[in-house]
């Protein structure tokens, strides 16, 4: 097993991609026929109320029985090992500069600049690094780090279930993995603002690389709980109002986005202090060209058109396919929900490393 960025493999997939959210497991693993790319299995499974909480496996036992009941039933097409995603809110990524020092290596002078920029100490961390540049005077190196106390768990379940797990992959980069185009001539500077039932981030993708993330304000469940309570209407009711009028003015007369108004407001605020915090502290910042939405809460209705209004940047959903050219791709509700999964899924499948 290994807690890598990268990862080349042969056709067919080397793994398939195993996503562990609060509520379900995602499952995706793809095939190269020809050109063409099928897929093999892209399946959700809801998991037992509070096996998982913010990311953290609590309920071992059932966490590993949810999978292995998944894999056993999809055994016949998948392969045994599995790139597995880590949660953002519990993983670290950023991107640090390391200035040059006469002859002495990268790895050394990684090794005494890490402590400074990690939020635990080295010995209780996995820790990744993926230089990105060099120059005459420094390195700039992206860092991604994860509490052995997390990691842990998602490796027993796995091996209970009789998964190997072959890779460990921070979520953002998986997410980011699928949607950011890999076929740009130049690539451009993009937000991608990733809107889950219980969780939103936002991640910032440059260079052809993520340089950091961010909590958000925000999240599908968050959405619902406010409906619900303002309007005072019952859980499976906000739900359905959520999806049919959205953030549209034109729709149930304007009542949600009145109702969601602080929420918004919320998010362009956390948006805008990123913003500030890309300028200030990378040297090769560029302008923000364009804002992805991804997750179950993308297709909120109106909420690209609400962003960009205010932010004055293109917003637009994102396309689960954007890399993959996939033979009869399969129908799926809400279907950017799968964004990281397929991104997992997509990186095993892949002759080069792609992020």
């Amino acid at each position: 097993m290994d807690f890598s960025f990268s990862l080349r493999s042969p056709r067919p997939p080397s793994a398939f991609g195993l996503d562990l959210s609060d509520d379900t497991l995602k499952i995706a693993q793809l095939r190269y026929h020809g050109k063409k790319i099928t897929v093999d299995v892209l399946i959700e499974k809801r998991l037992p109320a509070k096996a998982i909480v913010d990311g953290e496996i609590k309920n071992i036992d059932a966490v590993s029985e949810a999978l292995a009941t998944v894999y056993g039933e999809q055994r016949h097409k998948l392969i045994s090992s599995a790139i597995i995603a880590l949660p953002e809110a519990q993983t670290f990524i950023t991107t640090i500069t390391v200035p040059k020092k006469g002859n002495t290596a990268l790895k050394q002078l990684l090794q005494e600049a890490l402590p400074e920029y990690l939020p635990d100490s080295v010995d209780k961390l996995y820790i990744d690094t993926q230089t990105l540049s060099e120059n005459d005077t420094s390195w700039i190196v992206l860092v991604g780090a994860a509490p052995q106390i997390l990691v842990e768990p998602y490796l027993a379940i796995a091996e209970r279930a009789g998964v190997s797990p072959l890779v460990l992959d921070i979520e953002p980069i998986a997410t980011a993995n699928a949607l950011i185009p890999h076929a740009e001539t130049t690539p451009k500077t993009r937000a991608i603002i990733n809107l889950g039932q219980r969780r939103g981030n936002l991640i910032l993708h440059s260079s052809g690389s993520v340089l950091f993330t961010a909590s958000l304000p925000i999240s599908g469940e968050a959405v619902t709980e406010e409906l619900k309570e303002q309007l005072k209407i019952t859980k499976e009711q906000a739900e359905k109002t959520k999806r049919l009028c959205g953030l549209d003015p034109k729709k149930c007369e304007g009542v949600l986005r009145q109702v969601l108004e602080r929420m918004v407001q919320q998010l362009l605020e956390r948006i805008g202090e990123n913003q500030k915090y890309y300028r200030d502290h990378f040297a090769a910042a560029t302008k923000i060209e364009e804002i992805i939405l991804a997750g179950g809460g993308a297709h909120l209705i109106g909420l690209d058109t609400v962003l960009s209004d205010a932010l004055g940047i293109p917003v637009r959903l994102g396309t689960l396919w954007e890399n993959v050219s996939v033979e009869t791709p399969p129908e799926l509700e809400s279907e950017l929900r799968y964004a990281t999964v397929v991104g997992l899924a997509e990186r095993a499948l892949n002759d080069e490393a792609t992020l």
